[in-house]
């Protein structure tokens, strides 16, 4: 599968080499060229240095034949505005992002076919399986 990461951040980095592990391929856009060193100096996938917003970055990161976009970027706007680009102008099938807290403009990405991973719920729900359910396979 090739997939496009928008945003070097924690999350972004982790998912980037954990998805180039399984083989698939990866490009890697930030704005700040700094945050690329969070994928590791062996990291296989391709770096785009600009923003995720801007249709040309995203060309050059090979949105015209992704399987997939995420954006995971420090500004839920952005990470918004990446997906349905991402989605409703270059027909990407898979696009995702988070969301730090409930916002209104969940309900409307999600008609669009935008997966939101809210972070308020994905936390509640892996607490709650810890006390409830796997407690050993708590971090």
């Amino acid at each position: 599968m090739r997939i496009i990461i928008v945003g070097a951040s924690k999350v972004g980095s982790q998912l980037a080499v954990s998805m180039a592990g399984d083989n698939h391929e990866v490009a890697v856009v930030d704005k700040n060229p700094e945050s690329f060193h969070r994928l590791g100096k062996d990291f296989p996938g391709r770096l785009v240095h600009g923003t995720g917003i801007d249709e040309g970055v995203l060309e050059e990161a090979g949105i015209r034949e992704a399987d997939a976009v995420v954006a995971v970027t420090n500004n839920v706007n952005a990470n918004l505005m990446i997906v349905q680009i991402a989605r409703v102008i270059y027909k990407v099938p898979r696009v995702a992002t988070m969301l730090p807290y409930d916002d209104p403009l969940e309900q409307f990405s999600r008609r669009l076919g935008i997966k939101i991973v809210s972070l308020p719920r994905l936390g509640a729900r892996a607490i709650e399986r810890c006390i409830k359910e796997v407690p050993e396979k708590c971090i």
